[in-house]
C-alpha cells in the first residue's frame, strides 16, 4: 500500500472516481475524506463510482478547480494532513507550460490548507516530474519542472514514491474531459510527496558578513564548496574530514559516489556538495537556477588591491553558504580611457534544505546581493 491510510485526506482532480473507489474496496481510504473533481458534467461511470462513494458515507464534491481550493465555500473550512493529485493535465496536449503552471497554482493553493505537518501528494506520469529520480528521466527543459512548481508554493520534495496500477483494480485513468478513450500511460508513474519548508531569509543575508564572515574573506586561498562546509564539521570528525578533502582533492580519485559525512543529522555527499538530510527530513532534487551579474570596478591601481577574484569568492561563499552551487567568470572588461574593470559572472544557485523559487532567486541575485557586494567590496552593478 503507498497511499496514507490515515488523517483527513483531500482528494482532487479525480477522473471517474474508480481510483478512489478501489482505494476504498482494496485497501483503506478514510470514511472523512473529501473526493473532488473538476468536472460538474460526469459521465455515467464517473456518476455510478462516485454514487458508490456517497452511498458510503464519504464526500464527494463535483466542480471543484484545484487551483482554487481556499475559495471553495465546503473545502475552505477544513484544513489536510493529505491532498492527494492523481495524473493532473490541462486537457491539451503538447503544451507544457500551462502543465508547469496548473502544477504550481494546485500547490500554492493546496499549501495554504494543509495541516502543520500536512503533505501534498502529486502522481505525475514518468519523466513528468524532471527529478533525477525519475525511472525515466526527461530533460528538465522538457518536464513539469515539479521541484521548481513546489518551491514557488513554499513546498519541498520529500519522498519518490513508485505508482503501481496494478495494486488498484478497476482504476483506468482517463484522459481529456473524463474520457476513457483518451487515456495516458500509468506504468512508471512517480508519486511526489512535498512539504512545507521555511523560505531562505533574504533580508537577513548581509548580517552574515558582519556576523564573522569578512574574516572568511581573508581566509586563505577560495575553497570548493565541498571543502568549505567540510571546514565546519566539528573537530570529533577531523579525521574523517581530512579524508574526504584528500578525495576531493586527488586527481586520482574518479568516483565518490559513496563518500558520506554525518553533520548535525543530515549526510554530506562531498563530491557534488549536496546535503541530504538523514531520516524522515530528507529533502531530494532541489531546483537550481543560472543567473549573470555585471559589475563596475572603480577603476586604477587601488581597485586591482581591493578586488580579486578569490576575494568575490569568499564574500559569496560567507553570505550564501550552501546556496551558492558554483561561480564561474564569464568576461572581464577594461575601459581604454578610465582603467574601469567590467566584470561578468554567472551564479548557479540552488537551497539544499528550504524552497528556493526563480523568482526569489531572482530576487536574491537583482536586489540583494548587488548591495551587499557594493559595501563589501566597493563594487559598483551594472
Amino acid at each position: 500500500m503507498v497511499f496514507p491510510v490515515g488523517g483527513q485526506q483531500l482528494f482532487v482532480g479525480e477522473g471517474d472516481f474508480s481510483l478512489t473507489r478501489s482505494l476504498f474496496e482494496h485497501h483503506s481510504l478514510p470514511k472523512d475524506a473529501i473526493i473532488s473533481c473538476f468536472s460538474e458534467d460526469l459521465t455515467e461511470e464517473a456518476a455510478e463510482n462516485a454514487e458508490y462513494l456517497s452511498s458510503a458515507g464519504i464526500s464527494v464534491i463535483t466542480g471543484v478547480d484545484a487551483t482554487c481550493l481556499e475559495k471553495h465555500p465546503d473545502i475552505s473550512r477544513h484544513t489536510f494532513d493529505y491532498i492527494i493529485f492523481n495524473f493532473p493535465h490541462t486537457g491539451h496536449k503538447m503544451k507544457i507550460q500551462l502543465c508547469r503552471t496548473l502544477l504550481r497554482n494546485f500547490l500554492c493553493s493546496a499549501s495554504s490548507l494543509l495541516t502543520a505537518q500536512g503533505q501534498v501528494w502529486v502522481t505525475l506520469c514518468a519523466g513528468q516530474g524532471g527529478t533525477a529520480g525519475e525511472v525515466a528521466p526527461r530533460a528538465w527543459s522538457d518536464s513539469w519542472q515539479l521541484t521548481a512548481q513546489a518551491a514557488a508554493a513554499g513546498l519541498l520534495l520529500r519522498r519518490l514514491e513508485p505508482f503501481r496500477p496494478e495494486l488498484y483494480p478497476g482504476y483506468r485513468p482517463t484522459g481529456n474531459r473524463g474520457r476513457q478513450s483518451r487515456t495516458f500511460h500509468t506504468g512508471r508513474g512517480v508519486i511526489h510527496v512535498l512539504v512545507r519548508g521555511a523560505p531562505l531569509p533574504l533580508d537577513r543575508l548581509a548580517d552574515r558578513l558582519d556576523a564573522g564572515g569578512r574574516a572568511l574573506l581573508l581566509d586563505g586561498a577560495p575553497l570548493p564548496l565541498a571543502q568549505y562546509w567540510l571546514r565546519r564539521l566539528p573537530p570529533a570528525d577531523d579525521s574523517l574530514a581530512a579524508l574526504i578533502v584528500s578525495r576531493l582533492t586527488s586527481a586520482a580519485a574518479a568516483v565518490r559516489r559513496r563518500l558520506l559525512v554525518r553533520h548535525e543529522g543530515r549526510l554530506f555527499r562531498a563530491e557534488d556538495a549536496v546535503f541530504e538530510s538523514a531520516g524522515d527530513d530528507s529533502v531530494y532534487h532541489p531546483p537550481a537556477y543560472q543567473l549573470d551579474m555585471s559589475f563596475w570596478l572603480d577603476g586604477g591601481a587601488a581597485a586591482d588591491e581591493s578586488f580579486s577574484w578569490a576575494r568575490l569568492r569568499r564574500a559569496l561563499r560567507a553570505v550564501l553558504g550552501e546556496v551558492l552551487v558554483s561561480l564561474s567568470r564569464l568576461d572581464e572588461y577594461t575601459q581604454p580611457d578610465s582603467g574601469r574593470r567590467a566584470c561578468t559572472v554567472r551564479l548557479q544557485y540552488q537551497d539544499l534544505s528550504s524552497p528556493l523559487s526563480y523568482e526569489a532567486a531572482r530576487r536574491l541575485h537583482v536586489q540583494v546581493l548587488p548591495d551587499i557586494l557594493s559595501h563589501a567590496l566597493g563594487v559598483q552593478p551594472r
